[in-house]
């Protein structure tokens, strides 16, 4: 199931970061299952890290949201719907600040049930 990275600088709010990592759970279930509706997701099959960049790291935005998913044919297709529809979502909560959105389709595999 889809892994949501959330790379953020330090000066960034805890609140705003609280609120970001709560809004993507839902909506990268919603705008996955909204393109590639051969797939049930829902936002509890959503796993998320919030993670503070380190001294060692070189990470130019202040929040770079990755989202790890597994590589179906419609969602292939339709992939920079998908991350324009997660910009945008980034974006209402964090209009002044720099940050990227990046969906990495692959074909990892995971032997997980989650509950219902």
């Amino acid at each position: 199931m889809p892994l949501v990275e959330i790379l953020h600088h330090r000066d960034v709010p805890a609140d705003a970061l609280v609120s970001l990592r709560d809004a993507l759970q839902n909506d990268v279930a919603e705008v996955i299952g909204r393109y590639d509706q051969a797939h049930e997701l829902t936002s509890a099959m959503v796993d998320l890290r919030v993670i503070e960049v380190g001294p060692l790291d070189r990470v130019r935005p202040q929040l770079l949201v990755t989202v790890l998913a597994r590589d179906e044919p419609e969602r292939s297709r339709q992939r920079m719907a998908i991350i324009a529809a997660l910009t945008e979502t980034v974006t209402a909560i964090f209009p002044d600040t720099d940050a990227m959105v990046e969906l990495v389709l692959t074909n990892r595999v995971s032997i997980y049930e989650y509950p219902t």
